[in-house]
């Protein structure tokens, strides 16, 4: 038999083993499983479970999952998160490690700025308040816009803040865009009622949200108290002050906030202040302002008798945080 003769065997070639190669493992942010975990705890010392806090929030179990794990977490779901749990607060989503330093005011901004992935250049919150209990809110955006690299439309609300010393319904009256040059109508927008609480939703395209966009609308309250004795025909004598004014809630990142109240010829109030406290809280004059923790030197008033007005500038307001500036409601007799 010949050496060349064939043996019927077939190659082989190389043994497979039945194992797969292993792909790429994706890194985790350290960061985000930190934040992840502190969500996790908050949710955990509130008694939920992942499924019961997906129907309380009004997001989906994966959402929920996904950010208690630090993967896919998104701003929506942060921000409920932080509205759902009063004891959880912006310093304790980003509080560091013992070997690291701890995080500013400033720091804290910026993250929420690129994990929104958006910024207005300036929020213009203003009330004023009409000889026969109306009053006027203004809401003025300046320049909103995404950052670079983002690719999406931009939607915003405004309203989610709560009525602050003095509820009450608003009625939108209209809704302006500067230089519009035939974008009104690329800019959507309409009043969501929750409750007999009005949000104002706004939707800005992505092509003008590249650019940046200014707009803003007006609200109108009727028939509120102006004097302590109007109060007390409502709702019956009482010695204790009452307080009137206005809360404004950042919902995405704004470097500069200006809060203004405009007073009537005449009617120029003593005691005006601004505070600041967790946005899950209800409005309380007692809690204890936490503007001198968050801001430096606090947040000083600019009052102007001759225009009647009393103003605060905010710089970097936090979200997560209400922003309120009020006044106590003086007697007719009182002298001014």
């Amino acid at each position: 038999m010949s050496d060349d003769k064939k043996t019927g065997k077939k190659k082989t070639g190389k043994k497979r083993t039945g194992k797969k190669k292993p792909g790429k493992k994706t890194e985790e942010d350290p960061d985000l499983v930190r934040l992840g975990a502190v969500l996790k705890s908050a949710r955990i010392q509130a008694g939920f479970s992942q499924r019961e806090l997906a129907v309380q929030l009004g997001r989906t179990h994966v959402a929920i999952s996904n950010a208690e794990k630090g993967s896919d977490l998104r701003f929506e779901t942060l921000r409920a998160y932080l509205k759902a749990f009063p004891h959880l607060t912006p310093r304790d989503l980003f509080r560091p490690g013992d070997h690291e330093v701890a995080m500013t005011p400033e720091e804290v901004w910026r993250y929420y700025r690129d994990l929104a992935g958006c910024e207005a250049a300036e929020v213009q919150r203003r009330l004023t308040v009409q000889p026969d209990g109306g009053r006027e809110g203004r809401v003025w955006v300046n320049r909103l816009r995404s950052l670079p690299g983002r690719h999406a439309d931009l939607r915003v609300v405004h309203g989610l803040e709560n009525a602050a010393f003095e509820g009450s319904p608003t009625i939108l009256r209209e809704l302006q865009v500067a230089d519009a040059k035939g974008r009104e109508d690329a800019i959507r927008s309409r009043v969501l009622d929750r409750e007999g609480r009005f949000l104002q939703q706004v939707v800005v395209p992505e092509r003008l949200a590249r650019e940046g966009v200014s707009f803003g609308w007006v609200n109108h309250r009727s028939d509120r108290a102006v004097f302590h004795e109007d109060y007390e025909a409502r709702v019956g004598p009482t010695s204790d002050p009452v307080q009137a004014g206005f809360t404004f809630q950042p919902t995405y990142p704004v470097r500069s906030l200006l809060l203004q109240l405009r007073f009537h010829p005449g009617y120029w109030p003593k005691t005006v202040q601004v505070r600041v406290w967790p946005a899950a809280v209800p409005p309380d004059p007692d809690m204890a302002d936490l503007a001198p923790h968050l801001h430096d030197e606090g947040l000083k008033l600019k009052r102007d008798r001759r225009r009647g007005t009393v103003t605060c500038r905010v710089d970097r307001p936090l979200i997560g945080l209400s922003y309120s500036m009020g006044w106590v409601l003086p007697s007719r007799t009182e002298p001014e």
